[in-house]
């Protein structure tokens, strides 16, 4: 167990919870880690980042824990057990190249939606994009950049690895194909390599964060009767904040905002307008999980994290509401 640091941040976390088996192997082999490591994983990562010292711990302390919670229940819930650590993803995970032929044989007169996305290691941002989607569309896919894109962020690694990542999202019932996105070994400028992407994927509707910096110039692809801009209600928890090591003159005051944050904003719930057979026949309306043909009973609880109405009004949070402990 343990993550690498750089200067400023944690990277490349690691623990002997999850086989060990790469991505591409993952997508070779149609599989991926079971849930109980993932689970084991997840509850390690934060135990890391609430307990290492630094300048940044407190405010980690409130971050992790918002971060991880969604998915400790959502995890907690599957009765599937693996001696391997591993479980067969059917074709959830497919393969980029195999992606179009798969979505016109399945889905020809459903509508597909796609979000191209660097880390997505699962902060309820993240959460609400994916509830977002399935909202506006009944079929979403995922396209995962490979590490090696991380290079141009200010962490230089993402956090969690890539194969748990994907394993996490497997298990995520608003999101219905996860795929890794080749890398751009062409030299082509980034938007039409892009572009490139998005036609080789065969999706038609593009999705596209607001605050992402060329909004515009991204949702040109696709179709354009339906809104793809993914708006965020709330305070948007990124994760190099949640990883971030050092943090320079971090107030008390910023401390309390986040915690007060956290007990009003949570993950919202979006109801989806249609659900795809792909998805009805992975989780039916009883919340049975279905593997390849065999159904194993789960019920999902309810998650304190996805309890409010995403549609309402921002909560004004005020500091004279706050209960200070000296």
């Amino acid at each position: 167990m343990g993550a690498e640091r750089t200067e400023q941040y944690f990277h490349s976390f690691d623990s002997d919870a999850l086989p060990s088996v790469d991505w591409q192997e993952m997508l070779d082999k149609r599989v991926v880690f079971a849930p109980q490591n993932i689970l084991a994983a997840l509850k390690e990562a934060e135990q890391l980042l609430v307990s290492h010292p630094g300048p940044n711990l407190e405010r980690r302390k409130v971050l992790a824990p918002e971060w991880f919670g969604y998915w400790k229940d959502l995890l907690i819930a599957f009765p599937y057990e693996s001696d391997t650590g591993l479980m067969f993803s059917g074709d959830k995970l497919v393969k980029f190249e195999d992606l179009s032929r798969l979505l016109e044989s399945r889905y020809k007169d459903e509508n597909t939606g796609m979000i191209f996305v660097a880390g997505a290691e699962g902060h309820k941002g993240h959460i609400h994009a994916a509830k977002y989607m399935a909202s506006v569309v009944p079929v979403t896919v995922w396209g995962f950049e490979q590490d090696e894109y991380m290079q141009r962020k200010a962490r230089k690694a993402p956090f969690l690895p890539l194969q748990l990542r994907l394993s996490m999202w497997f298990y995520e019932p608003t999101v219905t194909h996860l795929a890794v996105l080749p890398s751009n070994l062409s030299g082509l400028p980034d938007n039409d390599h892009y572009n490139e992407l998005f036609i080789m994927a065969g999706v038609k509707y593009f999705f596209v964060h607001e605050k992402d910096p060329y909004l515009s110039q991204k949702l040109v692809r696709g179709g354009q009767d339906l809104d793809r801009t993914i708006r965020h209600p709330f305070h948007i928890l990124s994760t190099t904040e949640a990883v971030q090591e050092l943090m320079p003159e971090v107030s008390l005051e910023e401390i309390y905002y986040y915690l007060v944050r956290q007990n009003l904003r949570v993950i919202p719930d979006l109801p989806a307008e249609r659900i795809s057979e792909r998805v009805k026949k992975l989780f039916s309306d009883d919340g049975s999980f279905a593997v390849e043909g065999q159904v194993r009973g789960f019920q999902r609880p309810p998650s304190k994290f996805t309890d409010f109405d995403l549609l309402g009004d921002e909560v004004p949070v005020s500091y004279g509401d706050t209960i200070f402990i000296e």
